[in-house]
């Protein structure tokens, strides 16, 4: 336990995700969002970029949720994590829609702390409850076309096709192998 914990003082977890969204006309949109986490004592979170800023909030909500479900999920909640989107153009007014999204996030950061691959390609849109449940969000239909027309992402998943944290962890579980790309 002591050799982990003193890997884990030493390593910078990466990844990122790309948040759809939609413009205050209704059109679709994806942003990138790049997360940075070193192990720390506590949570702790700062961002750079206006859309990270707004992102801020939900995305400590999430790791709340996340580590009040699932006791190895608590593991999250002792990371200095850094959230950074270079995209200027836009101001998020409402971030829980990215919940899906920042979901996979986390727990593509879990997978690496347990010394397993992130899943590259996939990204959602759903608004994450409490209990750790997904609800439909907003004008999902654009955010899907939005993600569609990016050519970056592979996999769209909504809460019509994932209700739970639970049920993305096994999701994301089923992609074993390094650099394995999920399809539609």
């Amino acid at each position: 336990m002591l050799i982990k914990k003193t890997i884990m003082h030493k390593k910078i977890i990466e990844t990122h995700i790309i948040i759809p969204a939609y413009e205050k006309t209704g059109n679709g949109l994806v942003v990138e969002v790049k997360i940075k986490a070193v192990y720390s004592e506590k949570l702790v979170c700062h961002s750079i970029g206006r859309v990270a800023i707004g992102l801020e909030m939900n995305f400590k909500r999430i790791i709340e949720i996340m580590s009040s479900l699932k006791k190895t999920w608590q593991i999250l909640k002792h990371f200095h994590y850094q959230l950074e989107c270079n995209n200027e153009h836009y101001k998020v007014s409402d971030a829980r829609s990215s919940s899906l999204a920042l979901s996979i996030a986390l727990l593509n950061i879990y997978k690496e702390i347990n010394d397993s691959h992130q899943v590259k390609n996939i990204t959602g849109t759903g608004l994450m409850r409490i209990d750790g449940s997904f609800e439909e969000t907003y004008l999902e239909q654009q955010k899907y076309y939005a993600v569609k027309n990016s050519d970056v992402v592979k996999k769209f998943v909504t809460s019509n096709k994932c209700n739970h944290i639970f049920e993305l962890e096994n999701i994301l579980n089923q992609f074993k192998h390094k650099g394995e790309v999920l399809c539609q």
